[in-house]
């Protein structure tokens, strides 16, 4: 979610996450606390980039739709053109 949102590197993630964090968390009933930018950095660290990759864009993709003859996905109040 917060890469969607505009962030880009881990410590703009981290950013994000202490920012909304506890209250997505606690939407999904869940009492952990907030992962730190170093917790962050180490999932990302263990991660198959191409695997993520392949998943948030197949996600995203459900996300959009055909608008005349352009597919285009939604962010905010914005529509923003799929090539």
């Amino acid at each position: 979610a917060a890469v969607v949102a505009g962030a880009r590197s881990c410590t703009a993630i981290g950013e994000w996450a202490t920012a909304h964090g506890a209250a997505l968390l606690a939407a999904a009933g869940l009492t952990t606390k907030v992962p730190s930018e170093s917790a962050i950095r180490r999932l990302f660290a263990r991660l198959d980039a191409d695997l993520v990759d392949r998943v948030i864009g197949a996600w995203l993709f459900t996300r959009t739709r055909v608008v005349g003859r352009r597919r285009v996905i939604a962010r905010g109040c914005q529509m923003v053109c799929v090539r």
